[in-house]
């Protein structure tokens, strides 16, 4: 799935969270967030990762990234074995793989000035401090389209789509190669929405930023995205180049989740399909597919088989018995 052109590559990635039991009774299970997910994202290029909420989008994002600790699997960041890092080595690798949070309202600390939040990085790395701080926080805010005047202003004094910005701002301060942008404008007005994925886009091409693009937004996502992976109750069940993907999926469950997406044709909305049934629990997932409860074309070998991500066609890959 990686070639030369590769910046971050994961293999078998899984992260799974024990459940306690009583106070003597020990571990009680595990929650499979992350369930052998494999991706790569090319340099300079854009990674969608879509899914129903809890597919485990997030918390892929956040592993990569080493917030959270792995249960197992390999990332490696431009031949570096992220998952290994440790201490001081762990830091550095830091200043070049960033995160734009979901929420621009409590992703701020509201008792920072604007200058604090995006120039922490900077004091953090030792890249800057005193005046050059404040002079790089300044160009930072003009880039994403806010005033440098903004400086001294709390995070209350804002918008919702300007607050996303000044987070956007503190992602770029340390120039990194590398940004998890985890659903980064789901809580955005649509209008607002476009500004900042077309900022992303603008930012990518100038710098050559590869971003890992998660949301549950396939608008958005078809909008700025380069490859597209779909997830599903912790694993990737379908990859390929955006326009095969929504031009051909070949899953059961991504030809679902397109099918289902709101459209202006009356003609084309009276015949929307919907995902029947509820997504099951990633602490018992299903035997065998882990779609074929809510799958329309599912027979008995899908109820035992586990299928296995598999290229279909060139950088096609999918995770399905039927295809």
């Amino acid at each position: 799935m990686t070639d030369g052109d590769t910046l971050l590559e994961v293999r078998d990635l899984k992260k799974h969270f024990p459940l306690r039991g009583g106070l003597l009774s020990g571990a009680a299970g595990c929650v499979r967030a992350v369930d052998g997910v494999s991706f790569a994202v090319r340099r300079g290029a854009t990674l969608g990762l879509v899914g129903e909420s809890g597919c485990g989008k997030t918390t892929t994002g956040r592993t990569l990234l080493r917030l959270l600790a792995p249960t197992a699997g390999q990332i490696l960041f431009d031949g570096i074995r992220v998952h290994a890092l440790k201490g001081g080595s762990l830091r550095l690798l830091r200043r070049r793989m960033q995160i734009i949070f979901q929420d621009p309202y409590g992703s701020l600390n509201p008792r920072m000035t604007v200058e604090n939040i995006v120039g922490e990085p900077l004091s953090v790395h030792g890249v800057a401090r005193g005046r050059q701080r404040r002079a790089m926080v300044g160009e930072l805010l003009e880039r994403v389209g806010l005033s440098p005047a903004y400086v001294n202003h709390y995070p209350h004094e804002f918008s919702g789509g300007q607050r996303q910005r000044i987070g956007i701002a503190r992602a770029l301060a340390l120039n990194p190669d590398f940004i998890v942008c985890d659903e980064p404008v789901s809580a955005l007005d649509v209008s607002i929405q476009a500004q900042i994925v077309n900022l992303l886009a603008d930012l990518q091409q100038e710098r050559g930023i590869s971003y890992l693009f998660i949301s549950h937004d396939l608008a958005v996502v078809r909008h700025i995205s380069h490859d597209v992976a779909v997830m599903y109750l912790g694993q990737i069940v379908e990859i390929a180049p955006r326009d095969r993907l929504y031009g051909k999926p070949l899953h059961p469950y991504t030809k679902l989740l397109l099918a289902a997406v709101p459209s202006g044709d009356p003609e084309r909305a009276a015949h929307r399909q919907r995902i029947e049934g509820d997504v099951p629990s990633p602490i018992n997932p299903p035997e065998g597919c882990a779609f074929h409860p809510r799958c329309p074309v599912a027979d008995d070998r899908c109820r035992t088989a586990v299928p296995q991500l598999r290229e279909v066609e060139p950088a096609h890959f999918v995770r399905c018995l039927k295809v």
